[in-house]
């Protein structure tokens, strides 16, 4: 399923409750190089109204379940709480309540170092899906979707570790995923 004409996100299974969801990258093959940093790029103007717009049509479709998001970011990294910090504002523009904290547990699968968790209820994985998709134009490569039961429904937490680089309009590339068998869930 898309949003709005996008692409559509590839999701595969590495485990019993671990899914990577590849999120399409945007006009990187098209354009010619772009060079990319890792501290923090804000989104521009037209992007972060893009998503901010997404975000909107994902809380009205889904207004009934009350979609609650907790962003949580690696106090260790500076990039990874400044974008958490944007993540947080673009939600809370959509009224879609979220905060940003930095927890010793960030809720994430052993093994992960890097890149975006989205840990979620598995019954809230229609919704998680479309909230990926609705920040597609924003985020590219790879996510990993943690399916946790002991997740209060309607409540999604959005890990930000790191590891990723900035385009000069403040896309996001993500890190690769490191192989399954670095995740003993994955078994």
């Amino acid at each position: 399923t898309t949003l709005a004409g996008e692409e559509e996100m590839h999701i595969t299974a590495i485990g019993n409750n671990l899914e990577v969801v590849l999120l399409p990258a945007k006009d990187e093959t098209t354009a010619p190089a772009v060079s990319t940093s890792e501290a923090f790029v804000p989104l521009a103007g037209s992007l972060r109204d893009r998503v901010e717009q997404r975000l909107r049509e994902l809380r009205v479709r889904y207004r009934q379940l009350g979609l609650s998001v907790e962003v949580r970011a690696r106090p260790d990294q500076a990039n990874a709480r400044q974008l958490a910090n944007q993540l947080a504002s673009m939600l809370a523009s959509a009224y879609l309540s979220s905060s940003v904290i930095a927890p010793e547990n960030p809720m994430v699968p052993a093994g992960v170092m890097n890149g975006i968790v989205v840990t979620a209820n598995p019954g809230d994985k229609p919704v998680v899906t479309r909230l990926l998709q609705a920040l597609s134009p924003m985020l590219s490569g790879a996510v990993l979707l943690h399916l946790d039961a002991s997740v209060d429904t309607a409540k999604a937490h959005i890990a930000i570790l790191g590891g990723m680089a900035f385009f000069p309009d403040g896309r996001v590339k993500l890190p690769q995923i490191d192989s399954p068998a670095a995740f003993p869930d994955a078994e």
